[in-house]
């Protein structure tokens, strides 16, 4: 606050901003906001990378069941039901988990790029889905990824066993 005088000598306060102030706390949730876009993106990848590693090892152990000459054809039965279990219930918890990171990162990204350009919140809102990913697949390589593309079938398929099941029986041909 200031006191200033008028043209009739009478005093008042004045508010005054500190603009030095407001740019570092500008610049300062600028860096917040782009750090946690990072972050987000960051946690993205490793989210789907735990989703295509853990495919990987189910389908490695899966086969290995099946080739295992020592096992009894119940004991093979009931080693992979334990393992479809296993990694269903690891992989339907990385679906959900993707669910909720991938929103994550489209509403950090928005808020990256609205402080960046001063896009109106509203416009962004407005956008069809199909919209709104287009333009993080602009931002983010992965988000049309096949390991994105298989969590959105196990969320939509009602989780990794009844999505893989034709999978699971082209393995046990293969073998």
């Amino acid at each position: 606050m200031r006191l200033k005088r008028d043209s009739q000598g009478n005093y008042s306060y004045e508010y005054v901003a500190d603009n030095e102030a407001i740019d570092d706390a500008q610049a300062n949730l600028a860096q917040a906001q782009n750090d946690l876009y990072n972050f987000d993106k960051e946690r993205y990848q490793s989210n789907l990378d735990d989703m295509l590693s853990a495919w990987r090892d189910f389908q490695s152990d899966y086969k290995d069941i099946l080739e295992d000459t020592s096992l009894t054809e119940q004991e093979r039965i009931e080693r992979l039901a334990l393992l479809r279990e296993q990694y269903g219930e690891y992989i339907n918890d990385k679906t959900a988990e993707n669910l909720v990171v991938r929103n994550n990162l489209m509403e950090s990204a928005f808020s990256d790029l609205a402080a960046l350009y001063k896009t109106d919140v509203e416009n962004y809102n407005q956008m069809s889905v199909d919209e709104q990913n287009i333009l993080m697949g602009d931002l983010v390589p992965a988000w049309e990824s096949g390991i994105q593309q298989m969590a959105d079938k196990v969320a939509g398929e009602g989780g990794f066993i009844p999505t893989c099941e034709d999978a699971f029986e082209d393995i046990k041909e293969e073998t």
